[in-house]
């Protein structure tokens, strides 16, 4: 038997001898056979050195805990997410964001009972870890268009009080009646202007948005700088268009910021009849870019594993953007005694907003929390509203022109904006590559709702400031204006412009 092993042996060194190609070959296919060893050596070493950590037992959501919706659907994802999680996340490969993601959301699990956190506090370390600046977004766009639908309002107001054709503005004490003169300025009767018009708007906003269960509180400011030009088709015809940069923040009481800025085109048009009856529209869209902070900043008590007190404190950051399109029609009646003039005005006017959705990333940071990125989905939004108005109005002859203070009162009703609901996950979840939803069509285990308030159905706006008409072809007006009745928004706006016959 030795004599035969030593033939084979023999043999094959000879045919190795005779045919170095077959030599390499073999010396490669050893290599190989190391090689693999040596991964699965190294991967079980990485394993034993840095082991998972324990699959999280605990329900945090129960049936009498105190939690707001969104809290409530981010527990839920995270008590699902968190056994499975710790199953398939593996050691060793460059997904230390992973890691991170397991051991805050066993955290997040064990963290309730003897010597851990009380529902309550698990409330808010749930509510640390939503992304409560995607309802902000929406805020801003939709309550907060309402003060700037006003300064499209009043440039028409300007078009129309500033024409001949129009309704009768100065009180003329020779003759007692109200009308206009050349006396009073420019007119579209005035031959020394022609046809067009060139203006320039400013408009400065301000308020605050109070806390509710769903969404966060914030402070905001915002400035917008508008530029048009209008053309008189006929003595009681407008046309015109604009084009509006606008930027805005917000704080939010966490620590969080959204800042806004983009741009807006508006095509308009007034006509009016000789009994004072008046139509206008107005259609345009915009663009807005959106660039996010989210301060996830939260204490969680000792768990029940023993891991001791654990503080989290990281940033999110996110960039999105926008588009929108927004269009009114109007109708309304001057009735005018003397020098004052009521006017009666009734629009309709509709919004829709498309959010992007977006991916937050946390960098150049490992400390607890760097995992919990998240992905938001795409929002849609849309508004009707009804715009009921009455404004007075009284004409001041001047020996340069006209001056016209006014006051103003608007009901808004609001039909379509529902309370939106807007879907997460947690980036780092492996069981999706970017997604909502499983191939079968059912929810990733991580993803979550993000829900808003029922928006205020009725509120008001309430304005105040004068106009101006000069005889070399200048207007001018200021308005400031306010939201009244909305339960947890107050608002304010500072608009001036200038208009000039051409």
């Amino acid at each position: 038997m030795a004599v035969r092993v030593e033939q084979r042996y023999n043999e094959r060194e000879a045919l190795l001898s005779s045919n170095p190609g077959r030599t390499v070959l073999a010396v490669a296919g050893w290599g190989l056979i190391l090689t693999v060893l040596l991964m699965v050596t190294s991967e079980s070493w990485a394993q034993t050195v840095n082991p998972p950590g324990p699959v999280a037992r605990g329900t945090i959501v129960k049936p009498d805990s105190p939690y707001s919706s969104v809290e409530s659907s981010v527990g839920i994802a995270v008590q699902n997410l968190c056994p499975s999680l710790v199953g398939r996340t593996k050691a060793g490969e460059n997904n230390s964001q992973q890691l991170d993601l397991q051991v805050r959301c066993t955290e997040m699990v064990q963290s309730q009972g003897p010597g851990g956190n009380s529902a309550e506090a698990t409330g808010q370390v749930l509510r640390a870890a939503t992304a409560e600046e995607a309802a902000t977004q929406g805020t801003q766009a939709v309550e907060l268009s309402a003060l700037q639908g006003f300064n499209i309002l009043t440039r028409l107001e300007q078009l129309r009080t500033a024409s001949s054709g129009g309704p009768s503005f100065a009180y003329n004490e020779e003759s007692g009646r109200v009308t206009f003169n050349q006396d009073f300025g420019g007119s579209a009767g005035d031959d020394t202007f022609g046809p067009w018009s060139m203006f320039l708007n400013g408009a400065l906003t301000t308020g605050d948005r109070d806390e509710t269960g769903n969404e966060s509180g914030f402070d905001f400011d915002g400035g917008a700088i508008t530029l048009g030009a209008d053309y008189r088709a006929s003595d009681n015809t407008f046309f015109g268009a604009s084009l509006t940069w606008g930027q805005a923040d917000a704080d939010l009481v966490n620590g969080s910021k959204v800042e806004t800025d983009g741009l807006g085109l508006l095509g308009y048009f007034t006509t009016y009849t000789k009994n004072d009856i008046f139509i206008d529209g107005v259609f345009g869209f915009g663009q807005r870019d959106y660039d996010q902070t989210r301060k996830i900043n939260y204490s969680i008590g000792s768990t029940q594993t023993g891991t001791g007190s654990v503080t989290v404190n990281q940033d999110a950051r996110s960039s999105t953007d926008g588009d929108e399109i927004v269009a009114s029609i109007g109708i309304g009646k001057d009735f005018v005694r003397d020098a004052n003039t009521f006017t009666l005005t009734g629009h309709l006017a509709y919004m829709d907003l498309d959010i992007d959705g977006y991916q937050e990333t946390i960098s150049g940071n490992t400390d607890p929390g760097f995992g919990l990125a998240l992905e938001v989905d795409k929002q849609t939004i849309e508004s009707l509203r009804s715009v009921i108005g009455l404004q007075w109005s009284r004409a001041i002859s001047t020996s340069r022109g006209v001056t016209i203070p006014f006051l103003r009162g608007d009901w808004i009703h609001e039909f379509k904006n529902d309370a939106r609901e807007t879907r997460a996950r947690f980036d780092n979840d492996p069981y999706t590559t970017g997604g909502f939803y499983l191939p079968d069509g059912s929810p990733a285990s991580s993803t979550f709702a993000l829900i808003t308030d029922n928006p205020d159905e009725d509120y008001f706006r309430l304005g105040a400031g004068a106009s101006a008409v000069w005889s070399n072809g200048w207007q001018g007006f200021v308005s400031v204006d306010a939201l009244v009745g909305l339960e947890n928004i107050s608002a304010y706006g500072l608009t001036l412009g200038f208009r000039k016959d051409l």
